[in-house]
């Protein structure tokens, strides 16, 4: 039996980090892993471990500063963390598939992602914003965004250290998308169990041809706004022409928005900061047709982002999204099909009976590192 400490800081995404550590805690066990969780270090005591696994959100809490800290006053807490149990694991759950963490890097055996580049050699490449559809929508269009950094690249020694994690597919849903405080009280009694609400209603009978929600930010990052306010003009425009019955701007309280979903036919699901949203799993527990643009470019696990078997993808130019939209709802039993199908992969992640291929897959990352036999 291989003991690893988990370290993630008392907030509500650092815990999503942890989460199906927690929930699938003995399918791990069965295969010779056994967790222990704690929010600091100061919690821990003399029990031998044999690795850490640390969640990077707001990771200087763990290690007792109140206030965000530079990384220079981090190095030696990863030091002593590794020193003292072998091994460490680093989860970095930042949006897209860039490496928030570079500086870590050379400090940890192990680096997981919840999405990477298809193409791993896209690393040793500087993109724009470091994101792969920003250098699309920059090279393409022009678009800039004020004050961007440089696009960066991974040393090539360090890259077989980053590995694909897993998902938001994996979070904590009985409480996402309620109050603060109601969130908060989970991070300190969290339930080890997925809870989710799921629509078997059929499309013909749903009352919303499409919905889209959500916010453009126009002032914070232009390129996520073009490419959001883009999409949202193509789907309206294909709205008017149809005479659909759709709802395609405004925020809403979060229970109403799942109820607009399980009553609607299609859900879009643009990019936002990264391009797995919280929306396309919210979409597949709906039971509607996810529309997306294209995943192609990424490798995530589990893996439900299937072209015309999970989702229906669109092309990043926009240029298809009208088309698509018309032949969902003109073959609206076919496509049904689709948002079952979405539906039942979603299902089997959150079911007990995934915990032993969620322990497998954790194992096989722990062991490709070198880190277990």
């Amino acid at each position: 039996m291989k003991r690893f400490i988990v370290f993630y800081a008392p907030r509500y995404y650092a815990h999503y980090d942890a989460f199906p550590l927690r929930v699938f805690r003995q399918s791990l066990r069965e295969c010779g892993i056994e967790v222990e969780f704690h929010h600091t270090i100061k919690e821990v005591c003399s029990k031998i471990f044999d690795g850490a696994i640390l969640s990077g959100y707001q990771v200087w809490r763990v290690f007792g500063y109140s206030n965000p800290v530079p990384s220079h006053f981090l190095v030696p807490h990863l030091e002593h963390l590794r020193n003292r149990f072998g091994y460490l694991v680093w989860i970095d759950s930042h949006d897209s598939a860039n490496i928030a963490f570079r500086w870590v890097l050379e400090y940890v055996d192990l680096y997981l992602k919840k999405q990477l580049w298809l193409r791993k050699c896209l690393y040793q490449k500087p993109l724009y914003g470091d994101v792969l559809f920003k250098e699309f929508y920059h090279r393409k269009y022009g678009i800039e965004e004020p004050g961007i950094a440089p696009g960066t690249t991974i040393c090539p020694n360090l890259l077989d250290r980053i590995q694909v994690g897993w998902n938001l597919s994996l979070i904590d849903w009985q409480f996402h998308g309620r109050g603060r405080i109601i969130r908060g009280l989970r991070v300190y009694f969290p339930t080890p169990n997925y809870v989710m609400p799921f629509s078997t209603k059929p499309l013909k009978l749903r009352r919303y041809d499409l919905v889209w929600r959500g916010r453009d930010h126009r002032d914070t990052h232009p390129i996520v706004a073009f490419h959001r306010n883009s999409i949202r003009t193509e789907v309206e425009k294909i709205c008017n022409k149809l005479h659909l019955t759709a709802i395609t701007s405004g925020q809403v309280a979060f229970g109403q928005f799942q109820r607009e979903m399980q009553d609607s036919r299609i859900v879009v699901s643009p990019f936002g900061w990264g391009e797995i949203c919280f929306r396309d799993f919210e979409c597949f527990a709906a039971g509607a047709v996810l529309l997306k643009p294209n995943m192609g470019h990424l490798q995530t696990w589990p893996n439900l982002y299937q072209p015309y078997v999970t989702y229906v993808p669109f092309k990043w130019d926009f240029s298809d999204i009208g088309d698509k939209i018309e032949d969902i709802l003109s073959h609206i039993s076919e496509y049904e099909q689709i948002a079952q199908e979405g539906q039942k992969q979603f299902r089997r992640v959150l079911s007990p009976e995934f915990g032993r291929e969620f322990a497998e897959h954790f194992r096989e990352l722990l062991r490709l590192v070198g880190i277990i036999e």
